[in-house]
């Protein structure tokens, strides 16, 4: 069952397969891609850095999430 997932901060992920679901706030909002955000900004060298600093990140596909090695 393909679901919305929420990355691991600190985990780092194949960013070729990530497929954005929609995003997801601090007071626990969920909606759709917005104007200024990009998924990309979440991760350095495919390291998710987690939640920007009003709460805000991205929710991926299940079925997209693939972990990599450290």
């Amino acid at each position: 069952m393909n679901h919305a997932v929420t990355l691991t901060t600190g985990q780092r992920y194949d960013l070729s397969k990530l497929m954005l679901m929609c995003w997801h706030d601090a007071d626990g909002n969920v909606f759709d891609p917005c104007g200024g955000c990009h998924c990309c900004d979440y991760f350095r060298d495919g390291v998710y850095l987690g939640p920007d600093m009003y709460g805000v990140h991205p929710l991926f596909w299940s079925d997209s999430v693939h972990p990599l090695a450290p």
